[in-house]
């Protein structure tokens, strides 16, 4: 069963590894990269909307205080002009100086507000752009990648008809197993180095030197690995 189920790992090595190939290509990560931000767009979308909405309705309350006190300037200005009254008239001079000093608060609101809409404009437009190219790229690396994995489908269909009978030969607790560790680890099944486990290096206790007397796997203490020994 030793050899069966190293030459299942053998198979399920160059399986992984055609896998990896694949999905380690510059159109698999294109494509990763591209569907990423794709899947995202909506997300950034309503952020801009809701900061959007936020500056005007911002802007609109700015503008309906600055245009009231534009009012009222207009109606101390006529007031001053037909004031005769020298405290009055220093009473009407000052309110207009106080509005005055708060338009142009205002102004420098407005200013700010309208720069931070004019960000979102652009940040929009960018999206756009960004969000055109990134489909692009998608359909392009998904048709490559398609292509890449296509042409590799006979060789995996082979191997994993070579799976597939090796499996009928390992026993069912040990094949569940090893397909439980591979989750993690990978290889699974290392040969025993000296009295050390190949694949993290652990020096095995001698009661595990001595489970071999009675099996010819054991397993690693410290990484899960299954171990077999040489004869």
């Amino acid at each position: 069963m030793l050899q069966k189920l190293l030459e299942y790992q053998s198979y399920d090595k160059k399986l992984r590894d055609i896998k990896s190939e694949v999905n380690s290509s510059e159109c698999a990560k294109t494509l990763s990269k591209s569907k990423k931000f794709l899947t995202g767009v909506d997300g950034l979308v309503a952020k801009l909307d809701a900061f959007s909405s936020q500056a005007l309705n911002d802007y609109n309350q700015v503008k309906e205080s600055y245009n009231e006190n534009e009012g009222q300037i207009s109606k101390y200005a006529e007031m001053i002009e037909e004031c005769e009254d020298e405290k009055e008239l220093d009473y009407l001079t000052n309110k207009v100086n106080i509005l005055s000093n708060t338009i142009k608060e205002l102004k420098t609101k407005l200013e700010v507000i309208e720069k931070k809409m004019n960000e979102v404009k652009t940040k929009y437009n960018e999206l756009k752009q960004n969000t055109k190219q990134a489909q692009v790229e998608y359909n392009e690396s998904r048709v490559k990648y398609e292509e890449m994995k296509n042409a590799r489908l006979s060789e995996i269909s082979v191997i994993e008809g070579k799976m597939q009978e090796l499996e009928k030969e390992i026993e069912k607790d040990t094949f569940s197993k090893y397909n439980n560790l591979k989750k993690d680890i990978f290889p699974v099944i290392v040969k025993l180095n000296g009295d050390s486990c190949s694949g993290c290096g652990m020096q095995l206790p001698q009661n595990s030197m001595d489970d071999f007397k009675a099996k010819n796997i054991i397993q690693c203490g410290e990484c899960g690995r299954m171990i077999y020994k040489e004869d």
